[in-house]
């Protein structure tokens, strides 16, 4: 913020202010850029998908071929095509009918402990319990980022240095930007 009742020569320059509002300009620009890209490559895949899916076999079928290498050198062959999902509201019936007709395989089950900090004692036993009774385990552990983040301010605001070559830190700034783009 521009501290008007101070000193006249800390104000910036014309060329200063000039500079900053061209850069806030060009931000502005690229968000835009950005938002206008994203939506034409979301475009772009329908289109891709609707000529792949649709138009390409439909119009192969409408000759009669399965196969066809275009002029430049681009083959173009028919396939059979199957994607199969459970949605969120269909899972615990459609799980329930894979069981009742035999199709239990295909049901996994991922278990997932949220062992509080500090909690490695806790989740040996139970990796060394459920190993015990025969079930593969895969301990995956982590530092969410936000608490790494928040732990390292503190650090660093403390004077506490941390091992760069371990955690990857970047100390800088950044311009936060709000209102109309």
């Amino acid at each position: 913020m521009i501290d008007l009742e101070g000193d006249a020569n800390s104000l910036p320059s014309d060329e200063g202010v000039k500079e900053i509002h061209e850069l806030a300009k060009r931000w502005s620009q690229t968000v835009e850029t950005v938002e206008q890209l994203t939506e034409q490559l979301k475009l772009a895949k329908g289109a891709q998908q609707h000529l792949e899916f649709v138009e390409l076999p439909d119009a192969m079928d409408s000759v009669g071929v399965s196969e066809f290498t275009t002029t430049n050198g681009t083959s173009i062959k028919i396939v059979p095509f199957i994607d199969a999902r459970i949605s969120a509201a269909n899972r615990e019936a459609a799980h329930a009918w894979l069981r009742e007709n035999g199709h239990e395989g295909l049901v996994r089950h991922t278990v997932v402990f949220d062992i509080p900090k500090g909690g490695d004692n806790y989740a040996a036993a139970l990796i060394s319990d459920a190993k015990a009774q025969g079930y593969t385990v895969t301990d995956k552990e982590s530092v969410h980022t936000s608490t790494l983040k928040a732990w390292a301010k503190e650090c660093l605001s403390e004077g506490i240095e941390l091992p760069t070559d371990l955690i990857d830190t970047h100390v800088g700034r950044i311009a936060k930007i709000k209102g109309v783009k």
